[in-house]
């Protein structure tokens, strides 16, 4: 069986904390400190004498299958502070998130679709990884090191009515409507 994939959108894994955090952004190595338990305070980063308290998204959760993948590289990351057995359904993630996020001590990740479209998420600051910030033209870009394509996929000989949709949703209109509901349209 062929796949075939049709760029729809583009996406930002992104890490943030909270607004009250004095940081702006981190390295890459420091966000593999942070979740591998070898950087514990926020001392070594920002002055704050307080220790690091690293959110994990659930272990099925996208975010979480590519911060591993992307980020940790097959190095082993320390379990959450926040108990991930509550968080099995959305509303509990975004219960969850948002209760977590208004510490000073919390650093946490999810993609920028679920950060620009979640209310709960406003008293937070993405943050630049590598100096370049998550913003749409650094994500569209690639520019932005934790930036991914989200794809279409069809299989065999496409139908009439498919052909139709996904031409729509790579027309102007469509990527109007992937940019409102808060992906990153495509290039």
């Amino acid at each position: 069986m062929t796949l075939k994939l049709t760029p729809l959108a583009k996406e930002g894994l992104v890490f943030f904390v909270n607004e009250n955090n004095p940081i702006d952004g981190l390295s890459l190595k420091q966000i593999r400190d942070i979740y591998s338990g070898q950087l514990k305070n926020w001392r070594a980063i920002s002055g704050i004498n307080a220790k690091i308290a690293p959110y994990h998204q659930p272990i099925s959760a996208g975010s979480r299958i590519a911060m591993e993948a992307q980020i940790m590289e097959g190095m082993t990351a320390e379990p959450s502070t926040l108990n991930n057995s509550s968080l099995a359904d959305k509303s509990s993630l975004a219960e969850g998130n948002h209760y977590y996020l208004n510490n000073l001590e919390s650093i946490g990740y999810s993609f920028r679709y679920y950060v620009a479209r979640d209310n709960s998420y406003r008293r937070i600051k993405t943050l630049a990884i590598n100096g370049v910030e998550p913003t749409v033209s650094n994500i569209r870009s690639g520019r932005y090191p934790f930036s991914v394509d989200l794809f279409m996929v069809t299989t065999g000989t496409v139908s009439e009515p498919t052909q139709q949709l996904m031409d729509w949703f790579v027309s102007e209109q469509g990527q109007a409507l992937v940019e409102d509901v808060g992906y990153v349209p495509r290039e």
